[in-house]
C-alpha cells in the first residue's frame, strides 16, 4: 500500500515489520525501563520506513519541554542515541537541517541537557547530507554555548570528535568561517589533559594548519599546543584505552613542526628544554628540532645557529646517554641540510652555511690537533655530521679535517692514539662515499688520495697487530669509495693484502686480510683475477706434495690458499674460474700416491668448493656453472676412483670429509635449480647410481661394474649414495613425481642389508626423503604397508642379528620422522611402536634416543630449503599421541609415582609452540630414555 505522509505514523508499517508504540517505547526509556532496546527499535522503525523521525519528535515532546531538566536530558539522550543508530543516509536534509537547529538551540540549555546533545551533533555530523549552513551553525553554537573545560573528559572526547570530524569531512565549510573556527577551537582546547582527547585534538590542530587561516592567531596556537612539551605520561598498566606516550609524542611533534609560521616560537623552546637535565626531554627536543628544521628553513634557523651548535656540541661532549648522542649528531646534520638548500651545487658554503660551517671546524679542529685531549672521536663525530648534510659541506669539512688527521697520523708514535685517528679517518672515508654530485665532480678525499694511500701501506708494516688491523679496514673503506683509486693503486692494495693475508704472524690480521680481499674481489673482480687468484691458483702446481713419506713437511699454507680462495670468491667472474680450479686440484691430487698430506689439501679443496657454492647460488650465472659443468664433474671425479682403483687402497676422494663437502656441493645445486634444470640432473644420477651407465660420466668407460645401491658392492662404491640422497633429497616433489618406483626399493634394500652403517644410513635418509615427498595415494599406501610390516618383522624377531635390528631401527625411526613432518596417519601407529620399542632392552636406548631425531630440524635434508613436506604443528601433534603413550609406559615402570605424570603434562606445555622443538625433543628423548632403563 501507498506510504502515507511523512510527519503521519504509520501503525502498521511495511510488510514484515511490527507495529511500534512510539509514546510507550518513550516513555520507557524516560522512565529507565528500556535503555538498550528503545533507541535501537525506534531506529530501526524509521529505517524500514515504519515511522519518520518527526513522530518520534512529537512523541518526545512532553519530555523535551519539561520543566524537569532531567526528563528534558532523558528526552534529548533517547533522540540522540535513535540518531547515532541511523545510517548516514536514513534522514533527508530537510530532516537533518530541522534537528541541527532544535539541537543548536538546546546547546543553550542547562549543562546537565549538554553531553545529550553533544552526543547528538556527534551523530549528526556524520551524516553526508549535512549542509554547510548546518556546520557553521553548530560549529559557531558549541564554541559560544558550550564551556568545554566544566566538562567531564568523556563529554569533551565528543566534542573534539565533533571538530575533528567536520575538519576531515566538512573541510570546505568550516573554511568558511576563517579565523573564527581556530580561536573557537583553541579556546575549547585550552587547559586540556586527557590523553586520548590530546591525541584527537593534535590531529585536528594539524588540519586546522594545513587547510585553515591562522597566521594572525599563530602564536596562540602554538602556545596552547606548546604547553604539552614535553610529553610526560605514561600509561597505565593495562590500559584499555591504548593511548601510548609515543603516540602523544607523535602527534604534538607534528603540531610544533607543522608549518614555518611557528618557528619564531618553537626554535627558542627546543633551545631552553636542551638544557633540562631530563634524558627524555632532551631527546624527544632533539628529534622535534630534527623534524622542524626541515620545514622551518634557512632564514628561520639563522638567528639560532650560534646557541643552536652550542647546544648540540655540548650534547656530544657531554651526554651520559648514546641515544641523546645520537640525537644530536642527527639534529646537527639535519641543521646543515637546510642551511645547504638555498645553495647551488657550486655554491661553496656562502652565507649562513658557510658561517655556520666555519664555526664548527674552529671548534673541533683543536681537539684533532690534541688527541692526548680524549675528544677527538668526539669531535670526529660532529664534523661526520656536517658533512653527511650535503656536498657542500662535505667538502668544505673534509677539505679542513682529512689533512689535520694525516698529519697527526705521521708524527703520532703512540699504538692506541694512531688506532683513534685511523677510527676517526674511516670514518671520513665512509662519509665520502655519499658524496653525491656526480662522476664529473671528484671525490672530496683525492687531493689526499696518494699521501693517505701512502701511509696506509707503510703502516701495515707495524709490530703492532692491533694497529695492522685497524690499517686494514681504513684501507678497505678507501677501496670502497668509487673512483677514487685507480685499477694501478687497487692493483697495489691487493698485493699488499694478499702478503698480509698469507704471511702474516697473527690470525686476526690473516682473516681480516682475507675479510678485505673478499670485498675488493666484490668491486674489481678484473683487478683480483689478475693479479691475487693467479697467484694463489699457481701454488696448486708448483706445492703439490709429490712425497709418499708420511713424515715430510707439509706443502706451506696450501690448505690456507684454498680457504682464501673461497673467500675471494665474491664475483660470479671469479666463481667461473675458482671452482673449476679447485676441481682440477682435487684431481690432482687423485693422481698422486695416497699420502696424509694429500689427504687434507684435498679436505681443504672440496670445503672451500662447498663453500663458494653455497655463497654464489645467489647468481644465476652461478647457477648454470653448478649445474652444467661442477656438478657433472664432482660425480665423475668421485665415481671414478670407486671403479678403477684398487679396493685395499686408501683414495683421497673417497674420504668420508671429501665426500660430504662434495654432498653439500650437490645439495645446494639442486636446491638451487628450476625445474626443467632440476629433471637433468636427475636424469643423470638416475643414470648413473641405479642404472649403472657410468659412461655419462667423463673419463669413465662403458661396462665398468658400477652398482652403488646393491647392498653386496664394496664400501667404496656404497658409501657413495651419500652424493644421491644429496641430490634427490633436495629436489622439488614435482621433479621426482613419477621415479618413485624406480628409486625407492633398491634404496630401502640398501639401507636394510647394507654392512657398511655410513651407506645404510645415508640410503635411510634418502627413503626417508622420498616418502616424505610422495602424494598420498594407492601407491604410498602401498608402499608403507609393505616396507613397515618387513621392518617391524625384523624389529620384533629375535633370530635377526643385532647389526640387522639396528639397521632395520634406523630406518624406522627415518621414515617415522618424514611421515610425523607431513602429518601422514600412519604416523601415529610408527610413533606408538615406536614409545614401545623402548621396552625393549636390546633396543630401549636407541630408540629413545630417536625421539631427538624426530623433533629436532636437520639440516641436510628434510627440511624447507630441500622442499620437504612439512605441515604446521607437526610436532604438537605427534606430542598428543606420544605423550599419553610414553606416560602409561612409565606407570608400567615404576607404579606408584607421582612425579612423572607432573613431567608429561609439563611436556604438553612445552608442546604448545613451535619455537620450544628443541625441548620438547630432549624432553621425550629424556623420559623415553628413562622408561628404557626402568624397563631394563
Amino acid at each position: 500500500r501507498p506510504r502515507p505522509p511523512r510527519g503521519v505514523l504509520t501503525m502498521a508499517g511495511r510488510s514484515g515489520v511490527p507495529d511500534l508504540d512510539v509514546d510507550s517505547l518513550c516513555q520507557e526509556y524516560v522512565n529507565g525501563q528500556s535503555t538498550l532496546q528503545a533507541p535501537k527499535r525506534l531506529a530501526e522503525g524509521i529505517q524500514s520506513g515504519a515511522i519518520d523521525l518527526l513522530k518520534v519528535v512529537e512523541a518526545l515532546g512532553v519530555f523535551l519541554t519539561s520543566t524537569n531538566v532531567e526528563n528534558r536530558s532523558q528526552g534529548t539522550r533517547l533522540l540522540s542515541e535513535v540518531l547515532s543508530h541511523l545510517h548516514s543516509h536514513a534522514l533527508s536534509p530537510d530532516e537533518v537541517h530541522y534537528v541541527v537547529v532544535f539541537y543548536c538551540d538546546r546547546l543553550k540549555d542547562r549543562a546537565v541537557v549538554i553531553p545529550a546533545v553533544l552526543y547528538g551533533i556527534q551523530a549528526l555530523v556524520t551524516y553526508q547530507k549535512l549542509e554547510a549552513e548546518d556546520v557553521i551553525n553548530v560549529s559557531r553554537t558549541i564554541f559560544k554555548e558550550v564551556h568545554n573545560q566544566s566538562m567531564q573528559h568523556s563529554d569533551r572526547r565528543i566534542l573534539f570528535n565533533i571538530m575533528d570530524t567536520l575538519l576531515s569531512s566538512c573541510l570546505e565549510s568550516v573554511q568558511a568561517m576563517g579565523s573564527d573556527f581556530v580561536l573557537g577551537y583553541i579556546q575549547a582546547l585550552d587547559g586540556e589533559k586527557d590523553p586520548r582527547n590530546l591525541v584527537i585534538a593534535f590531529h585536528s590542530v594539524l588540519t586546522m594548519v594545513g587547510h585553515l587561516p591562522f597566521e594572525v592567531l599563530a602564536e596562540d596556537l602554538f602556545e596552547v599546543t606548546s604547553c604539552y612539551f614535553p610529553i610526560d605520561f605514561t600509561p597505565p598498566p593495562n590500559d584499555p584505552h591504548g593511548v601510548s606516550r609515543e603516540a602523544l609524542i607523535l602527534g604534538l611533534r607534528r603540531c610544533l613542526t607543522a608549518t614555518p609560521k611557528f618557528a619564531e616560537f618553537c626554535l627558542p623552546l627546543l633551545l631552553e628544554k636542551l638544557s633540562s637535565d631530563v634524558q627524555s626531554a632532551k631527546l624527544d627536543s632533539l628529534l622535534t628540532l630534527v623534524a622542524g628544521v626541515e620545514v622551518f628553513g634557512a632564514e628561520a634557523l639563522k638567528p639560532y645557529l650560534e646557541p643552536m651548535w652550542f647546544a648540540l656540541r655540548n650534547e656530544a661532549f657531554q651526554s651520559v646517554s648514546e641515544e641523546v648522542e645520537a640525537a644530536s649528531l642527527q639534529a646537527l646534520t639535519a641543521v646543515v641540510r637546510a642551511l645547504s638548500r638555498p645553495l647551488l651545487p657550486s655554491g661553496g658554503g656562502r652565507g649562513a652555511l658557510g658561517e655556520f660551517l666555519e664555526m664548527v671546524k674552529k671548534d673541533c679542529e683543536r681537539y684533532l690537533r690534541e688527541p692526548e685531549l680524549r675528544l677527538m672521536r668526539a669531535a670526529g663525530c660532529l664534523l661526520q655530521a656536517v658533512a653527511r648534510a650535503s656536498d657542500p659541506a662535505c667538502v668544505a669539512v673534509t677539505s679542513s679535517a682529512v689533512p689535520l688527521l694525516l698529519e697527526q697520523l705521521t708524527h703520532q708514535t703512540q699504538v692506541g692514539l694512531q688506532r683513534t685517528i685511523l677510527t676517526v679517518l674511516l670514518e671520513f672515508v665512509e662519509v665520502a662515499k655519499s658524496y653525491s654530485q656526480g662522476e664529473e665532480v671528484p671525490s672530496p678525499l683525492l687531493p689526499y688520495k696518494d699521501s693517505l694511500l701512502a701511509l696506509l701501506l707503510s703502516l701495515l708494516g707495524d709490530s703492532h697487530a692491533q694497529l695492522r688491523v685497524a690499517v686494514i679496514a681504513t684501507i678497505t673503506g678507501l677501496v670502497g669509495v668509487a673512483g677514487l683509486l685507480e685499477s694501478r693503486e687497487v692493483g697495489l692494495v691487493a698485493e699488499h693484502l694478499l702478503r698480509m693475508a698469507t704471511g702474516d704472524m697473527d690470525s686476526t690480521v690473516r682473516r681480516e686480510s682475507s675479510t678485505a680481499l673478499g670485498g675488493l674481489a666484490r668491486l674489481h673482480p678484473a683487478v683480483v683475477e689478475e693479479g691475487v687468484l693467479r697467484t694463489l691458483l699457481a701454488t696448486f702446481t708448483t706445492a703439490t706434495p709429490m712425497e709418499t713419506d708420511d713424515s715430510a713437511p707439509p706443502p706451506p699454507r696450501v690448505a690456507d690458499h684454498t680457504h682464501l680462495i673461497a673467500t675471494i670468491s665474491t664475483h660470479h667472474t671469479i666463481v667461473s674460474v675458482t671452482l673449476p680450479a679447485l676441481l682440477d686440484y682435487l684431481g690432482q691430487l687423485a693422481g698422486e700416491l695416497y699420502s696424509s698430506e694429500c689427504q687434507e689439501l684435498a679436505r681443504a679443496a672440496s670445503e672451500s668448493a662447498r663453500t663458494i657454492a653455497e655463497r654464489s647460488v645467489a647468481e644465476e650465472s652461478s647457477i648454470t656453472l653448478l649445474h652444467e659443468s661442477i656438478a657433472p664433474r664432482v660425480l665423475s671425479q668421485c665415481v671414478a676412483p670407486s671403479v678403477t682403483s684398487p679396493l685395499v687402497e686408501p683414495h683421497v676422494l673417497l674420504d668420508e670429509a671429501v665426500l660430504g663437502s662434495c654432498a653439500a656441493l650437490l645439495r645446494c645445486c639442486a636446491q638451487a635449480l628450476d625445474v626443467s634444470s632440476s629433471q637433468s640432473l636427475l636424469k643423470l644420477v638416475l643414470d648413473v647410481f641405479v642404472r649403472g651407465s657410468v659412461e655419462q660420466l667423463a673419463a669413465l668407460s662403458p661396462g665398468q661394474p658400477f652398482a652403488p645401491l646393491d647392498p653386496t658392492s664394496p664400501a667404496r662404491q656404497t658409501q657413495l649414495v651419500t652424493l644421491l640422497t644429496a641430490t634427490i633429497g633436495a629436489l622439488r616433489p614435482s621433479v621426482l613425481d613419477g621415479y618413485y618406483p624406480e628409486l625407492l626399493p633398491p634404496l630401502f634394500q640398501l639401507a636394510c642389508r647394507c654392512r657398511h652403517a655410513p651407506s645404510s644410513l645415508q640410503a635411510a635418509m634418502a627413503y626417508a626423503s622420498l616418502v616424505n615427498k610422495m602424494e598420498d595415494g594407492p601407491e604410498l599406501a602401498q608402499l608403507l604397508d609393505r616396507d613397515t610390516h618387513q621392518l617391524w618383522s625384523c624389529l620384533s624377531d629375535t633370530s635377526h642379528s643385532s647389526e640387522q635390528v639396528t639397521r632395520a631401527l634406523t630406518v624406522w625411526l627415518w621414515l617415522t620422522k618424514a611421515l610425523v613432518m607431513r602429518s601422514h596417519p600412519t604416523s601415529r601407529a610408527a610413533a606408538i611402536k615406536l614409545v614401545s620399542l623402548c621396552a625393549s632392552p636390546s633396543l630401549g636406548n636407541q630408540a629413545a634416543d630417536g625421539f631427538q631425531l624426530i623433533l629436532s630440524d636437520t639440516s641436510d635434508i628434510l627440511n624447507r630449503r630441500c622442499h620437504a613436506n612439512s605441515r604446521l604443528m607437526h610436532r604438537q601433534l605427534f606430542f598428543t599421541v606420544v605423550v599419553p603413550e610414553i606416560v602409561q609406559q612409565f606407570h608400567q615402570a615404576v607404579p606408584r609415582r607421582p612425579a612423572p605424570p607432573v613431567a608429561g603434562s609439563g611436556s604438553r606445555d612445552a608442546g604448545s609452540t613451535q619455537a620450544s622443538s628443541a625441548g620438547r625433543a630432549a624432553l621425550a628423548a629424556a623420559i623415553a630414555t628413562r622408561v628404557s632403563r626402568l624397563r631394563g
